[in-house]
């Protein structure tokens, strides 16, 4: 049997606050595997987005904290206070955001913002990643891709927003997709087309991905398997 590419075990997280230590998350165990879909389901305040925020360390330490015997590995690499843990992320381990309005560079064009990434992990030329931010742009269903490339965040509808971000996460074809709650802000209309490209996009790439969400339908219907946190 092969070996899960994701392997979270007895994940912890705390935060230090005025002088006392709370935790957030308690003991939190799961596997992924390569191609796999599974959903993390559970009530806004369960720890989902902190325990997906974990694995790519981007929790505010040292504020934050995890317990000794808490483990995040990826393809058998420890990922918690690994110093080279930047290499992973956006490159190895992609990542979608709730808000993408929050997220995205208000000051960059999508162009920009994506290139950077491509020109970061990939070392491609401006005009190479030009073409590629653009194939990427077409890939994840952006319509008059070209004429968007000049555009920043403000001048993009949620639907094309959200697309931007989904075509960020896999411009570096990751192994692992982690979308954290990928609809939040959408229509219901929006929301289907948003998870069906999810999905198609982890068909076609073999990927690994981290779906979470706190709609049991959404679940039910994209992940191979489950895991609720309460």
């Amino acid at each position: 049997m092969n070996k899960p590419i994701l392997k979270v075990t007895d994940l912890s997280v705390g935060f230090h606050q005025d002088g006392k230590d709370f935790y957030a998350v308690n003991d939190v165990s799961f596997e992924l595997n390569k191609g796999e879909v599974l959903g993390i389901v559970g009530e806004s305040g369960s720890g989902k987005s902190l325990t997906a925020l974990s694995i790519l360390g981007l929790l505010p330490y040292p504020k934050a904290f995890h317990d000794k015997k808490s483990s995040i590995k990826f393809n058998e690499i420890e990922l918690i206070n690994n110093p080279k843990l930047s290499r992973f992320r956006g490159n190895r381990l992609g990542f979608i955001f709730q808000e993408p309005m929050s997220s995205l560079n208000p000051l960059h064009t999508v162009e920009h913002q994506i290139a950077e990434t491509l020109i970061l992990h990939q070392g491609l030329t401006a005009k190479k990643a030009r073409r590629e931010v653009l194939r990427l742009l077409t890939l994840t269903g952006i319509k008059n891709a070209r004429e968007r490339l000049k555009a920043y965040p403000h001048q993009l509808s949620g639907g094309q927003r959200q697309r931007v971000m989904i075509a960020m996460a896999i411009a570096n074809r990751p192994d692992i997709l982690i979308a954290d709650e990928p609809t939040t802000a959408l229509d219901v209309t929006l929301q289907a087309q948003i998870l069906d490209l999810l999905k198609d996009l982890q068909k076609e790439r073999n990927l690994a991905l981290l779906l979470i969400t706190h709609v049991l339908a959404v679940v039910k219907r994209y992940a191979d398997r489950v895991a609720l946190m309460y």
